[in-house]
């Protein structure tokens, strides 16, 4: 039978069975900051694309347009996110606003749905969250990413402003937790990383994103040679400096490997000049931001991928890498501990500092146990991160807040 989410149309088109599926769903609304970075969009569609098979779904949203079928997409208009050079009290006076019209919007539209979930901006959405309880609704908070406190601390300089940050950041998260009826997190590793240890008995895990099929293995680990990549945003949070450092050091005892940098951001010139102005320049390759589709390829053609962060959630680049069978080393922050088994799926580093990074990747391509942790790797995203694993896991933590028919 045909899927009666896969074409567009109006409830009163769908034949008697679709109706009775849509009608034993609950309804569920979404509701985010407004979306700049695209990583929260990719984080946004991957969650849609789980919702729609097993909720009838609303979503409240800006900057992010609407190419699903029979999903209503409500916009809200923002521009918070693109005000990074703004001050701190001018960024909060745009979130305020920001969530006076979400909380409109939300009062409109609320007799629609049955369980909220506030996904990326989720502790920003104070306002929002306190109208949903007031209104009685199931409260679902998505915990995207690592240590919030410390990634909000990151975004502001004086000791003034990181205090009220500080302050502000705890006392948002506690109110907005502390309302939910469920926290969700991306890994069990998270809770302890992240601060949310007071919250454990709301804690669904493991409700993250799903990898998508065309990422595979298309070259054994065995025949791609030397070669180290690093994928993500060229920001002091990522761990890009160290990692450019310990590009020398890792030439120095061994010039037949190959490096290969892929993405932007505002470390970029910098890197570039610490690379290029030496002797390096001619071992390591800067592709710039690639598009999703051709990742595969590039995964393919390393045999390490380093990601020496210092705060992540859990890296879809990560879960992208180990399903290509790529071997993966990793900072032991946020949720990369229970994807990144040390020795076992991949390489734990101890710290993120240029000679463990060099000491480690040495040790890697002396290794004779790569093939055996690329397929162990690979079996991990098979058995645990495919879209109908993952949507067992979403369909469970729906089933807690609503007592209904198994729909299917």
């Amino acid at each position: 039978m045909a899927d009666p989410l896969s074409k567009k149309g109006s409830f009163k088109s769908l034949t008697i069975e679709g109706k009775i599926r849509l009608m034993k769903k609950p309804y569920v609304c979404i509701v985010t900051t407004t979306l700049y970075a695209e990583n929260l969009k990719q984080f946004l569609d991957n969650a849609i694309t789980l919702m729609r098979p097993i909720s009838n779904l609303h979503v409240i949203t800006g900057n992010f347009p609407n190419r699903y079928d029979n999903v209503e997409v409500i916009e809200v208009e923002r521009n918070c996110g693109r005000l990074k050079n703004e001050s701190l009290s001018f960024r909060l006076l745009q979130n305020v606003k920001a969530q006076l019209k979400i909380t409109f919007e939300f009062i409109n539209n609320s007799s629609k749905f049955q369980i909220v979930c506030f996904h990326s901006g989720e502790y920003l959405n104070l306002l929002p969250c306190i109208m949903a309880k007031l209104l009685r609704k199931k409260i679902i908070i998505f915990h995207l990413g690592g240590n919030k406190l410390l990634e909000a601390r990151k975004a502001v300089h004086s000791t003034f402003e990181r205090t009220l940050v500080a302050f502000g950041w705890t006392l948002f998260m506690r109110t907005c937790y502390s309302i939910a009826d469920i926290v969700a997190c991306e890994s069990p590793s998270i809770v302890q990383f992240a601060g949310l240890n007071r919250f454990t008995k709301k804690i669904a895990p493991n409700i993250g994103r799903f990898v998508d099929t065309y990422f595979s293995m298309r070259i054994p680990i065995s025949k791609r040679g030397k070669k180290v990549g690093y994928i993500g945003r060229i920001v002091e949070e990522k761990g890009i400096v160290p990692f450019s450092d310990a590009v020398p050091l890792i030439l120095a005892r061994d010039n037949s490997i190959g490096f290969q940098i892929i993405g932007d951001g505002t470390l970029l010139l910098e890197i570039e000049k610490r690379i290029c102005s030496g002797p390096t320049k001619n071992s390591v390759i800067f592709e710039g931001w690639i598009a999703q589709k051709s990742l595969p390829e590039h995964l393919n053609s390393l045999s390490v991928l380093v990601v020496p962060s210092y705060t992540e959630g859990v890296p879809g680049i990560i879960q992208e890498a180990m399903a290509c069978g790529t071997i993966v080393l990793a900072t032991p922050v946020g949720g990369i501990p229970d994807l990144v088994r040390d020795h076992q799926t991949g390489f734990l580093l101890r710290d993120n500092t240029p000679e463990e990074i060099a000491n480690s990747v040495i040790s890697i391509f002396n290794s004779h146990s790569l093939s055996e942790i690329s397929k162990n790797a690979m079996n991990l995203i098979e058995k645990e991160y495919t879209f109908q694993s993952v949507l067992n896991r979403y369909k469970s933590m729906l089933d807690k807040l609503i007592e209904a028919q198994p729909y299917h």
